[in-house]
């Protein structure tokens, strides 16, 4: 329980991180906004992927497949609706799913990989509440 802890707040460095970064190099936000769209969008399928893959570990085909329709309805309201409810909402997806599926498998990978989501998404965070 205190390693879930301890991995969730290592996750949300992530986001304080990419905040921090936007703070530091303001000017290049709107130089560098379209890859960092790429790759938080990247690293939401790669994690996506790799979740889907322990739970398939698991065995667990009913929750594999409700965890794709959400990861997959997510991603799209990412690309078509850019706000930051949606950003937010897939970072609470990225943190639920390790926890709720609860492996032996190590999951610093996992915890690893949302920390570094959480740089573009903060620095986009803050470029959507400042606007273009």
């Amino acid at each position: 329980m205190l390693e879930n802890i301890i991995f969730v707040v290592i996750g949300l460095g992530g986001i304080l991180g990419g905040l921090l970064l936007s703070f530091i190099a303001p000017e290049e936000l709107n130089k560098g906004k379209k890859y960092f769209f790429i790759l938080k969008r990247a690293l939401f399928i790669a994690i996506m992927v790799l979740n889907s893959y322990f739970i398939f570990l698991k065995d667990e085909m009913i929750t594999l497949v409700v965890v794709m329709i959400i990861g997959v309805m997510l991603l799209i309201f990412d690309f078509v609706i850019s706000k930051r409810i949606y950003q937010i909402l897939n970072y609470v997806y990225l943190f639920v799913i390790p926890i709720l599926i609860n492996t032996n498998i190590n999951p610093y990978l996992i915890y690893s990989l949302i920390f570094i989501y959480g740089l573009p998404t903060g620095t986009l965070l803050r470029k959507m509440h400042n606007g273009p």
